[in-house]
């Protein structure tokens, strides 16, 4: 109650007209808090985190999109079917004979370090056999990006390209990337 016998509300102080003071901000202690704090961070250092992989994107695939894209469907399944034989060459360090067919690549000239390859490669050719043989592609044929992508997930084909790209010391090789010449359906020329 007031002095003249009202009963009294409180209100809070910015509403008596009194003003609004900063909240308190937090102390950083004494010179001993100050210390402890500095002697801990250099006992206990965060860890430093070096990225050691880069994303590497393979450059038979960068072209084969870029192939699509522009709407060259025949030369883009090419390209990536020959340039894929090319590289299993140098990854795994056979040779293809040039007389045999890629029928005969599949069943003769695989070895065991390669699977999954060979299935994938199969199932390329089945897909994409009629364009390679100069028929027209279909508009609903799919792009061969995501089989190029499986084949080349594979270490030692993915490696091909990691290694030119972590050596730049290297001259970068030719193998993997064919010229016109290279996308007749007999193959690239070892």
């Amino acid at each position: 109650m007031s002095a003249t016998g009202a009963p009294t509300t409180s209100l809070p102080r910015s509403a008596r007209g009194a003003a609004d003071s900063p909240a308190p901000t937090p102390s950083l202690g004494g010179p001993r808090e100050i210390l402890r704090s500095v002697v801990y961070r250099l006992l206990h250092p965060r860890p430093v985190v070096l990225e050691t992989r880069r994303p590497i994107e393979v450059p038979v695939l960068t072209e084969v999109k870029l192939r699509w894209q522009r709407g060259e469907r025949e030369e883009a399944i090419r390209y990536g079917y020959n340039a894929v034989l090319a590289d299993l060459q140098r990854a795994f360090g056979v040779a293809f004979p040039e007389d045999w067919t890629h029928e005969d690549i599949l069943e003769r000239g695989v070895t065991e370090e390669m699977v999954p390859i060979p299935e994938l490669l199969h199932r390329f050719l089945s897909v994409f056999a009629p364009v390679r043989y100069g028929g027209p592609p279909s508009a609903e044929l799919p792009s061969p990006e995501p089989w190029l992508q499986s084949i080349y997930a594979h270490p030692r084909m993915w490696g091909l390209y990691l290694n030119e790209v972590a050596r730049p010391d290297l001259e970068p090789s030719t193998a993997g990337r064919a010229t016109t010449a290279d996308t007749t359906p007999g193959g690239p020329t070892p």
